[in-house]
């Protein structure tokens, strides 16, 4: 909404620039309507019509080209449009009604109030309307340079967070769901839930079979890939401190190998012997820091409750021991880049039958793992085969960020072409105005270079009193949008340097092209015309 709201100021700034020129060109026609007897309510009427018909003609092909585009906001920005006739009747008519008289207002009191005699002289000519219009130029260079930098930051930060080493492996990583847990496992007597637990059992040892004999894969498990970790919020602390909440997450030497999860200290799971009852677990740097421990191997964290439970420990179930930390693993980033990565708490699980398969692929050999996959699926569970890659999953974190980028990307374009139609319509009428000091100077022997450095003068002061105002702007803006970011790429000075050269470049093509002409006329007939 912001930057729509941007687009639509420049417009309406670049519509009344350009409606106010051609205008003051019009002074002689309103002067003979004076002479004629056409008072201000006449003036006015006349204004008014010719805006609403504008701006009506404008309405009616914006609808058509909204219509054009909308496949393509549907399909590559993948929005959908959703039918509001209210909002819609609502915006089209402050458009249709609103801007018109706004439009109206400043030429109809330039004009109202103007002698016959002055409104015959070319009011153009007035050093304040040449200042004001400088004035809507230069407000609309700051928001052009502003959006040029911040699309381009936008796009940076996108690229920044999806080429990331997110400190685990994502590539050639396939998950398959297999088994599925039915809700309604426990109103099943004990015979049916018994008869369906061997026959997921068997299923559940033919896959890890298959799977451990197959060459197509490095490793694999059950279970849940990084991407998907949940804050779980388990409360420890340390013998002598307070409960602080840490994600516990339930893992295995399998899983951890898949995802070449780097070790720092200690030791990782053992599935020979480790198992699920033991009271010792696996933690990430970050966990050390949040609990302030130095010495890992003598520190001991308290849950606030018990972590698991099973049938036949009725003597063990009325305790709460203490977890011994025996490994330390770097941190990753489970979570979007915009998030803080919280600590995490591994505790010894081998894979749930539930959880879907999660293998790592033999690189290039991607095509055979999946019709294996998909042929050992048919075999053991049947129905609907679905597969995804892990590198895939980590990329969708990062779907509304690669439409924040293209919209502004557009949008930028947009306000880029608008800033281009409003300089190019102040360039041609100043260059109009001045056409007969650009004959003089041309018999005085001033060359086409000298002409355009003369004029291209002013509007690169204006540019840089532009560039002055809009790169805090911009650096601040950035700012706002990542203040909540855990992870940010730097802001560096091409970003700026691309923005004023962009803008500097348009106009400066728009300027010459203008000027180049007018000073390639030929003197005597622009003195002749005068």
């Amino acid at each position: 909404m912001a930057v729509g709201a941007l687009i639509l100021l420049v417009g309406v700034i670049n519509y009344i620039n350009i409606y106010a020129v051609v205008f003051l060109r019009r002074g002689r026609e309103l002067g003979v309507k004076k002479v004629f007897g056409a008072d201000g309510h006449n003036i006015f009427i006349q204004l008014l019509v010719e805006n609403l018909l504008m701006t009506g003609l404008a309405i009616v092909l914006a609808l058509i080209l909204a219509r054009v585009v909308n496949p393509f906001i549907q399909h590559v920005l993948q929005f959908d449009r959703i039918s509001n006739i209210r909002f819609d009747a609502i915006l089209l008519s402050v458009i249709l009604f609103c801007l018109p008289l706004l439009t109206s207002l400043y030429p109809f009191f330039r004009y109202r109030y103007a002698t016959v005699v002055n409104s015959f002289r070319n009011f153009d000519r007035i050093r304040s309307s040449g200042n004001m219009r400088r004035l809507f130029l230069s407000f609309q260079y700051v928001i052009t340079i502003v959006m040029i930098v911040v699309s381009l930051f936008f796009v940076k930060q996108l690229r920044f967070m999806l080429d990331a080493d997110p400190g685990y492996r994502t590539n050639d990583i396939i998950k398959v769901p297999f088994l599925k847990f039915m809700t309604d496992f426990r109103n099943l007597d004990s015979e049916e839930r018994k008869m369906k637990s061997d026959r997921e059992n068997s299923i559940f040892d033919e896959i890890a079979q298959k799977m451990n004999a197959n060459p197509l894969f490095i490793n694999w498990t059950h279970g849940d890939s990084p991407n998907q970790i949940k804050k779980s919020g388990i409360p420890f602390k340390l013998p002598d401190g307070e409960f602080m909440d840490i994600n516990l997450v339930g893992s295995s030497e399998r899983w951890f190998k898949l995802f070449d999860i780097q070790l720092k200290e200690g030791r990782l799971w053992d599935d020979a012997t480790d198992d699920f009852f033991s009271y010792n677990i696996i933690v990430t740097e970050s966990a050390l820091k949040q609990y302030g421990i130095t010495d890992f191997s003598s520190a001991l964290l308290q849950p606030s409750s018990r972590i698991w439970w099973a049938s036949g420990r009725d003597e063990e179930m009325k305790t709460n021991p203490p977890y011994r930390i025996v490994g330390v693993v770097k941190d990753f980033n489970y979570s979007h880049l915009s998030e803080k990565s919280e600590p995490i708490a591994f505790n010894y699980m081998k894979g749930n039958k539930y959880s879907p398969l999660v293998a790592s692929i033999v690189p290039g050999r991607t095509q055979e793992a999946i019709a294996f996959l998909r042929k050992l699926h048919d075999e053991t569970v049947g129905g609907e085969y679905t597969y995804s890659f892990v590198e895939d999953e980590v990329r969708e974190m990062y779907r509304e960020d690669k439409k924040i980028a293209s919209i502004y990307s557009i949008f930028t374009f947009i306000a880029i072409f608008i800033s281009a139609l409003g300089l190019l319509s102040m360039s041609l009428f100043d260059v109009q105005q001045r056409r007969r000091e650009i004959a003089i100077r041309k018999v005085n022997g001033a060359t086409v270079a000298d002409i355009i450095r003369l004029l291209l003068k002013k509007y690169f002061w204006s540019l840089t009193i532009s560039f002055s105002i809009a790169a805090p702007v911009a650096l601040y803006a950035i700012n706002r949008y990542l203040e909540d970011f855990a992870h940010r790429a730097p802001v560096t000075w091409w970003l700026f340097a691309v923005a004023i050269v962009l803008a500097a470049g348009i106009s400066l093509l728009t300027l010459i092209y203008q000027t180049q002409k007018a000073a390639n006329r030929n003197p005597a007939e622009v003195v002749k015309g005068e």
